[in-house]
């Protein structure tokens, strides 16, 4: 996601598949130095992940899992900018057809989240 919360990549997953694993390829179009900071929530939190961010120059705010036996410190003040993703989601999901998932086939579905996706960015600049 950008500074205004407009998505830079967009993945379908498995509905039951966890969030780390499939953190490289959202990070794959990002170039060293060109990201300040990464955040996620507690799903992203892996050692894993935090090197591929690290390497990229970017500020790790992921706050640590609850069972995690030495937590990682992270900037409060910027994981609440977190929220902008939620509102994202929030209005894409206005769409019927995004909420609810008609489409059988994961092409269908992921075409039209992409154009939730750009009608969602260009009411909200």
């Amino acid at each position: 996601m950008t500074r205004k919360g407009h998505p830079a990549v967009i993945k379908l997953t498995p509905g039951q598949a966890g969030d780390a694993p499939h953190a490289p390829d959202l990070l794959a179009p990002a170039r060293r130095g060109r990201v300040e900071v990464v955040i996620g929530d507690r799903g992203y939190d892996s050692a894993a992940v935090a090197a591929r961010i690290r390497r990229l120059r970017a500020r790790v705010v992921i706050p640590s899992q609850k069972n995690r036996a030495k937590r990682r410190r992270y900037s409060k003040p910027l994981y609440k900018g977190r929220n902008v993703v939620e509102r994202f989601w929030s209005k894409a999901k206005q769409h019927r057809r995004v909420a609810t998932r008609y489409d059988k086939l994961d092409a269908c579905y992921l075409g039209f989240i992409h154009l939730a996706a750009t009608l969602v960015v260009l009411r909200h600049p």
